[in-house]
């Protein structure tokens, strides 16, 4: 496909300038392979911040530059509006949240970026309780059921939200940290009174294996580059040192330490390799419009699962239909809210 196709090339410009490495213009690119590239890798803001404003792209591609990063601004604004509005609920009944992900950067002032949603982490036995008084006082609305009131076998609730605002996304748990990693360890206050990020080096270590381990399609994505370099700056050298001791023994420890390595470049000003080519032409045709041709609900999403796991290799296809709580056939043991587990 001619989008994804072109939205490699883009990408390829785009990792040397984000690192600093690089002034080249663009490849050209008509206005739609702009749109997808930018969906797919969700770097607006960052592309923008970098460049000094659209201003020095071609006058279409300056256009959807900046259309692009208007939406994404509304979003990380909105994710901001949240975590302060679920904040006064959260002290009102003296409740503890801990902003994960880009939402820490949103409630901490950082760099701004993509965030399609507040992902906020309560202890398990508040989490149903803050997704009621949310509902309750502040008009928010499930998008599905959650989970029964055990809360067992997953680790969060049911998106939640109105139509104005990105959803919240009330976890009780953080899936693949590995054993010994406690969460709540070390907490770190945000700009938000009542909201907390993660410890430094536990962030880093939930923005690797989320956006490798939970979500194929992510490995390499530009926008979870930043956020990994930011998270690498944070640490410190010992912290550093910690998490990839815990990555190098990982079972993916090999895409992991990739993307790894490729935040540390952008970090250090290097041209970043890429090994994620493959799962990056994936996502760019699926921006491109091929997910359109499946029907959206469970069967879309098994069609995507399993495109990005081949284009993975390294028998991520295996993975993916057995052995893991986000697999499509979890294990025996594992019984939570999925669609497949429903049935």
């Amino acid at each position: 496909m001619q989008a994804a196709s072109q939205g490699l090339r883009l990408r390829a410009w785009a990792l040397p300038l984000l690192a600093g490495a690089s002034t080249a213009g663009p490849p050209a690119a008509s206005p739609a392979e702009w749109g997808a590239f930018l969906a797919a890798e969700r770097c607006a803001l960052p592309l923008r911040q970098r460049l000094g404003g659209a201003g020095h792209l071609p006058g279409e591609a300056a256009a959807v530059l900046d259309a692009r990063a208007t939406v994404e601004m509304k979003r990380f604004l909105s994710a901001a509006a949240q975590c302060r509005r679920v904040a006064g609920e959260l002290r009102r009944w003296g409740w503890t949240g801990v902003a994960l992900k880009g939402g820490a950067a949103a409630a901490s002032g950082g760099e701004p970026l993509d965030v399609v949603d507040l992902d906020l982490l309560v202890e398990p036995g508040n989490a149903a309780a803050l997704a009621r008084v949310l509902d309750e006082r502040c008009g928010f609305r499930a998008t599905r059921a959650d989970p029964g009131p055990g809360l067992t076998g997953g680790w969060e609730l049911a998106p939640r939200g109105t139509e104005r605002d990105i959803p919240v996304e009330i976890h009780y748990d953080v899936p693949h940290l590995g054993a010994g990693v406690d969460p709540w360890a070390g907490l770190r206050p945000t700009r938000v009174e009542g909201v907390f990020r993660l410890a430094p080096a536990t962030h880093l270590l939930h923005l690797l294996v989320h956006s490798v381990v939970h979500h194929v399609e992510r490995r390499g994505q530009i926008r979870e580059l930043v956020l990994l370099r930011a998270a690498l700056e944070a640490c410190t050298a010992g912290e550093r040192a910690g998490v990839r001791a815990r990555v190098q023994a990982h079972p993916l420890a090999e895409p992991l330490l990739a993307v790894w390595e490729m935040a540390e470049a952008l970090a250090a000003g290097r041209v970043p390799d890429d090994p994620f080519a493959g799962v990056a032409a994936v996502r760019l045709a699926m921006a491109a419009g091929v997910e359109d041709a499946y029907p959206r609900g469970p069967a879309l999403r098994t069609f995507k699962d399993a495109a990005y796991a081949m284009a993975a290799g390294e028998g991520e296809f295996a993975r993916l239909w057995y052995g893991a709580r986000s697999s499509v056939l979890p294990p025996a043991d594992f019984r939570g809210d999925s669609w497949l587990d429903r049935r």
